[in-house]
């Protein structure tokens, strides 16, 4: 007689620890300097019907909402503005974002930006660095993996 075997796998999108709120905050943050007409006292504020109605959609999606509003302004796109030392950003509203940044161990905005060939390479990589720092267990997780644990059942 063989006892039967168990083993628990997880969707690791969420399910563990709440990733999706910090993940969705960095990419407001990494988008923030390039939004035209927000002004640096207004970026909070923002920052939550930002991520409310951007929860779930890809960061490919949130550059092109801003890419066609810098349009209308007349602006480049993100990506020419990123690669752009200094491009019609607003250094009090770069000031905000750095903070914002600092909270997450993210560098200074000046200090990431020639590090990456592309605004979306830094999301996908800051956004790894932010979660590392700041994503924490979802309620009854921690017990669970316990009880899991004592159990023996792997995951």
């Amino acid at each position: 007689f063989f006892p039967p075997k168990a083993a628990v796998l997880f969707d690791f999108d969420g399910t563990l620890g709440d990733t999706e709120t910090p993940a969705m905050e960095v990419a407001y943050w990494e988008l923030a300097p390039y939004l035209p007409n927000v002004s640096a006292d207004k970026l909070e504020e923002e920052k939550v019907p930002f991520i409310q109605h951007n929860a779930g959609r890809a960061f490919e999606h949130m550059i092109e909402n801003v890419n066609e509003a810098r349009a209308k302004e007349g602006l480049p796109d993100v990506e020419t503005a990123h690669s752009s030392a200094g491009v019609d950003l607003n250094e009090a509203a770069v000031a905000v974002v750095d903070a914002a940044r600092s909270r997450f161990g993210l560098v200074k905005l000046a200090d990431a930006k020639p590090r990456y060939d592309s605004l979306l390479t830094m999301q996908k990589d800051e956004t790894v660095v932010a979660l590392g720092k700041c994503a924490e267990a979802n309620p009854g997780v921690i017990k669970t993996l316990e009880a899991l644990t004592a159990a023996g059942v792997p995951f």
